[in-house]
């Protein structure tokens, strides 16, 4: 009885229990419903925003549209531009009309008179064109006629220099004719300029002979009579011969020479010579002596050592008339040693075939011998024949008739050019008056032809504009609606879009909603479960203590039925006990921790959830940040846009200058104006370009921009960029030379320091490269230029020192080298 009293509480309590419990469950089904609902909303919202605002197809749509609506505006501007234009036409040619009109109505009455005017004019215009014309042709042919006599002047004066200069006339024959011997001259010449002789050196003999004549047979008498002497070289000291003998120059230490002091003869009486009648019958033109100039040393030791004034120079009649020569008494005489002696014996006599000589036996009646030879080696005569007086005074009057000429052309040319000039004006006068009458005469039809020329025009305008508002108009009226219905389906799309989104955004707050009541509802079950659990909790402890109490008293009552058993009463007071109760089928927690659990459990899946209640603040956000995006998207653009002018503009000021600075472009066109110029004079092409590289998108790729030079040395070949594998090392030097030169006038530097340039140059290239660098850098303005080369050409430095603007340094190492007490080496 007592269990069953504890029983019913304790099992109203339980049926409690089960019922918030079922409640509980149940409630939780619906929170997590409502809030994956608003999951799934949020999640089809966040995709259609981002396929709204993120989606490149719809926002390049969107700006090709809105670049097409510019195009169509700016077209629709040019047109009625156009058809503003022509309607401006239309009036402005209208107007026109009416003036030409007027000018018409006043041009009918013509002057009577007006043809006899042209004709006039037209024959003073005619006139004046006649003598213009003779004029101009006049001034011209003079003006072109003076420039080929003042080359003529030139060369005549070169021609007079020239057969002035005697020396350099034999030097030149000598070259050609004995170049061992010219060595040994040179060699001569060198040793004299460094001071090695205390006095001059003649020589060769051959070389200090000037002959004078026109018969160039003299120059074959001359060099006969020196032979081997006219090789030699003429000392006037003792020290000298010793220098010469001492020399370590193989040349120098072979050259045949005489030393005047020890050869100069005692002297003697003058030679004595026939009369000029005696000289005439035999064919005796002079003696060799008097053809013959050199300086005072040369001439003395010719006269004492050769004899030279004692040869005559004779004809064929000469040889002819040996025999009476040798026996004729007028040239017989005594010499001064009371002997027997013949003035025209015992020299060689030269005539044009043959030279011949007279001697005299030293026995008997001493009869004459006579002895004859040829000229061997004429081709080998190293004495050079002088140009005639009278040949120099021809070219020198030539010299004077065209330095008269050319002062009479440059007297004339003015005058004239100053009458064509004035005629010419005269000329232009009459044909500005012949045009006039002529205009005047025709003034009516080239008024009705302009009028018509306006009224073509009007036309046109009028066709243009009616053309512009059939045809343009239209099509652009066409492409505007395409447009529009083009936007207006974006438009509508991105509504749609926008619907959708709101729709889920709302679904979503809704399912939010929906889920704060249930789960404050639910809240308010947990906390009535467990305040049932903890009513429950005793009463159950009270029921299982009565259980156990219970089955104590079973237990008890088997034991008390085993011991009754047999017993006739034991089945009546068997029945009368309850039966057993199991307090396992009651579903409730067995304790108190467990129930604590359960409710922490159900506090932590609420708690999880909790997220879901913000998706109605995310939906209101997502508004702001949209239109900030946008706003910052626009920022973004127009610092692009800004950037991108600066950028262009300094790129502008880069390329063109800028505040009076000058630009890339124009330095590198006026370094190939320098660099064509430099490669022009040596007869090949050049060129420097800038190369301003662009990538695939047409943007400027400033890290590739460059030069680019462009060589060409052959005629056959392409302007192509210069490059080692196409160019030999030769061509690479004096291209990269040229460049650096080209950049001289372009930079500013207080020296400039070249090594080395000729290394792989040809000659020519070599020399012009010398000329280039003398010709940039002797200007006043020009900075000091250093120039180290082991090597030059022989003759690159010649009238180069004479302008005082360069100084040569030569630096000389060797074992051979000495220095001289006056400092020579």
């Amino acid at each position: 009885v007592e269990l069953d009293a504890r029983e019913k509480p304790f099992r109203a309590a339980a049926a409690e229990y089960n019922a918030v419990l079922k409640e509980k469950t149940g409630l939780e089904r619906e929170v997590e419903a409502a809030e994956k609902e608003g999951r799934v909303n949020a999640g089809e919202a966040k995709d259609l925003e981002t396929s709204l605002i993120g989606s490149p197809s719809m926002e390049s749509k969107m700006e090709r549209q809105e670049e097409q609506f510019g195009d169509l505006e700016g077209e629709e501007e040019r047109l009625c531009d156009a058809v503003a234009t022509c309607g401006a036409e239309v009036r402005e040619q209208e107007k026109a009309i009416i003036t030409l009109r007027q000018d018409a109505n006043v041009s009918r009455a013509i002057d009577p008179h007006i043809d006899s005017k042209i004709a006039a004019a037209s024959a003073a215009r005619r006139e004046r064109h006649t003598a213009s014309d003779a004029a101009s042709k006049s001034a011209t042919s003079l003006s072109l006629r003076l420039p080929a006599v003042r080359e003529e002047r030139v060369a005549a004066e070169r021609l007079v220099e020239a057969a002035a200069d005697g020396r350099r006339l034999r030097v030149d024959h000598l070259r050609g004719k004995d170049r061992r011997l010219y060595d040994q001259y040179e060699a001569v010449q060198d040793m004299q300029k460094n001071g090695l002789f205390q006095k001059h050196v003649f020589g060769p003999l051959c070389l200090e002979v000037e002959v004078q004549g026109a018969d160039p047979k003299l120059a074959v008498y001359v060099d006969a009579m020196l032979g081997k002497d006219g090789s030699a070289f003429l000392v006037l000291c003792q020290h000298d011969q010793d220098v010469i003998t001492n020399s370590k120059n193989a040349a120098v230490k072979s050259i045949n020479m005489f030393n005047f002091d020890k050869r100069r003869p005692a002297g003697g009486p003058a030679p004595v010579r026939p009369s000029k009648q005696v000289l005439e019958h035999y064919g005796i033109q002079g003696y060799l002596i008097d053809f013959v100039h050199a300086p005072e040393q040369v001439m003395e030791f010719l006269r004492n050592g050769s004899g030279l004034d004692k040869v005559p120079i004779g004809t064929e009649t000469s040889f002819n008339l040996r025999e009476e020569m040798a026996h004729d008494a007028r040239l017989k005489t005594t010499n001064h040693d009371n002997k027997f002696s013949n003035t025209l014996a015992g020299n060689w006599i030269f005539t044009p075939a043959r030279r011949f000589i007279i001697t005299y036996s030293f026995y008997g009646d001493k009869h004459p011998i006579f002895s004859d030879k040829a000229y061997f080696y004429q081709d080998r005569c190293k004495v050079a024949l002088g140009r005639p007086a009278a040949e120099i005074q021809n070219l020198r009057d030539i010299l004077d008739k065209k330095t008269a000429e050319e002062q009479t052309l440059s007297e004339r040319v003015p005058p004239l050019q100053e009458e064509a000039r004035r005629l010419r004006a005269l000329f232009d006068e009459s044909q500005a008056v012949w045009k006039a009458l002529t205009d005047e005469k025709h003034q009516g039809k080239v008024l009705e032809e302009k009028i018509k020329r306006c009224e073509v025009k009007i036309a046109q305008a009028k066709k243009e504009a009616e053309r512009i508002t059939r045809t343009e108009v239209p099509r652009i009226a066409v492409k505007r609606k395409k447009l529009l219905g083009e936007r207006t389906a974006l438009a509508a799309q991105a509504a749609g879009m926008l619907e959708r989104l709101l729709g889920k955004y709302l679904q979503g707050a809704a399912a939010d909603m929906n889920a704060f009541p249930l789960q404050k509802q639910l809240g308010d079950v947990k906390e009535t479960l467990r305040e049932v659990t903890r009513r429950v909790t005793p009463l159950k402890q009270e029921y299982e203590e009565m259980v156990s109490v219970v089955e104590a008293a079973k237990k008890a009552y088997d034991e008390a039925c085993e011991a009754l058993k047999g017993n006739e009463a034991s089945a009546e007071i068997q029945a009368t006990f309850p039966s057993k109760v199991d307090a396992s089928k009651v579903d409730i927690p067995k304790n108190l921790d467990e129930l604590d659990q359960e409710i922490d459990h159900y506090k932590g899946e609420l708690d999880d959830l909790g997220h879901v209640s913000d998706v109605t603040h995310d939906l209101i956000s997502v508004a702001t940040q949209l239109a900030e995006v946008n706003t910052k998207l626009r920022e973004c653009e127009d610092i692009k846009a800004k950037g991108s002018k600066e950028v262009e503009a300094k790129k502008r000021a880069w390329l063109d200058g800028a505040d009076g600075k000058i630009g890339l472009r124009q330095l590198v066109k006026e370094a190939s104006r320098e660099f064509s110029d430099f490669f022009s004079r040596m007869r090949n092409v050049g060129e420097v370009r800038l190369h301003e590289h662009q990538d695939a998108a047409g943007e400027d790729d400033f890290e590739k921009y460059g030069l680019q030079i462009l060589v060409k040395f052959r005629q056959e070949t392409e302007l192509a960029a210069l490059n080692g594998r196409r160019q030999s090392g030769g061509e690479c030097s004096v291209s990269t030379m040229c460049f650096i030169l080209a950049l001289h006038k372009l930079s500013n530097v207080p020296l400039r320091v070249v090594d080395e340039i000729n290394q792989g140059m040809d000659s020519a290239y070599e020399k012009a490269v010398f000329e280039f660098i003398v010709e940039l850098n002797c200007r006043e303005d020009a900075p000091q230029c250093f120039l180290i080369t082991p090597k030059l050409q022989a003759d690159i430095l010649k009238g180069v020192e004479s302008t005082g603007h360069i100084s040569v340094m030569q630096v000389l190492k060797g074992p051979g080298l000495s220095v001289c007490e006056d400092g020579h080496l």
